[in-house]
């Protein structure tokens, strides 16, 4: 596998870690062996912009749709696309892990 880096634009080579990696990774983060399936649903954000300071809520419905009982790591993904800094392309935000009993929903 082919790992390619870029240095930032402030700091050098000292941030040219994972955050800016450009290659396919082997497994993603939070990965791991689950025997059910789960499906996402309804992503709803608080508003549709933001100003300097402001907080956004998102949330969205995550199902079990599978035979068995299982747990989920939910990811919540950032980015910003116009940014006058060198950024990550996907900044992770927040996490919740969720055990959900076959056929039911989390909030």
């Amino acid at each position: 596998m082919q790992r390619t880096c870029r240095p930032s634009t402030t700091t050098g080579w000292r941030d040219a870690t994972y955050r800016f990696f450009d290659g396919t990774p082997l497994y993603p983060f939070g990965h791991g062996l689950s025997y059910t399936t789960f499906a996402y649903d309804r992503l709803r954000t608080g508003t549709d912009s933001l100003g300097l300071g402001d907080t956004l809520t998102v949330a969205v419905e995550v199902t079990n749709s599978g035979s068995r009982a299982g747990d989920e790591v939910v990811q919540l993904y950032v980015r910003h696309p116009q940014s006058a800094v060198a950024r990550p392309r996907r900044d992770l935000r927040g996490y919740r892990r969720v055990t959900l009993q076959p056929a039911r929903r989390a909030p």
